[in-house]
């Protein structure tokens, strides 16, 4: 009987997880193509990092900004520098996985302030990754140290957006998810624990 509950258990959250995956690169395909009204404010950070909280599978957690960049690039284009770009969004993931692991000791307050600083973190690396990248794959800047500079100072205009954004947006997104889809899993949980006394 223990071992069915948990069975049914992890079939539930696994059905769980999915329905957040999906949903998560719904919203970030639509937020990369019809929403995306400013340039480089972006809403992909937001859900790769609350995947990395809530998802119980965390292999399904990286899906999130991998598809959600696929499917958008196939749809608005990109180049050479996607190598860059894709796993510049994997980091945010791992910050979520890493957040998980406190989630539990935490307030709503702690995480959304630590939801934060996650966001602002992701910012820079992606910066700083994707700015080499660019030095990498184009004839824009010299290969070499002044190009990386280069390349550096002349894409501080187009990361305010994108940091302010995050500093913002994933708390928000972080702390509404958190809320929403703990208390289903709670909830469908707590049906099936139900439907197996019975049976």
């Amino acid at each position: 009987m223990n071992k069915m509950k948990y069975i049914l258990n992890s079939l539930a959250s696994n059905k769980i997880d999915i329905l957040i995956v999906l949903t998560f690169i719904l919203i970030g395909i639509f937020t990369r193509t019809v929403l995306h009204i400013i340039p480089n404010l972006e809403f992909v950070t937001a859900l790769s990092i609350t995947a990395g909280v809530i998802v119980k599978n965390k292999k399904l957690a990286f899906i999130v900004p991998l598809f959600t960049m696929l499917f958008t690039d196939l749809l608005i284009g990109n180049t050479i520098i996607f190598i860059f770009t894709w796993s510049g969004f994997i980091v945010p993931v791992l910050i979520g996985v890493l957040l998980k692991k406190a989630d539990k000791s935490l307030s709503y307050v702690k995480l959304g302030v630590l939801g934060s600083l996650g966001g602002l973190i992701s910012t820079l690396i992606f910066f700083l990754w994707t700015n080499f990248g660019v030095v990498l794959t184009t004839s824009m800047y010299s290969k070499d140290l002044s190009g990386l500079i280069a390349s550096y100072i002349n894409a501080i205009p187009f990361v305010r957006p994108q940091l302010i954004g995050n500093l913002i947006l994933v708390p928000l997104v972080l702390l509404s998810a958190k809320f929403l889809f703990s208390e289903n899993r709670l909830v469908v949980n707590s049906k099936l624990i139900h439907m197996i006394e019975k049976f």
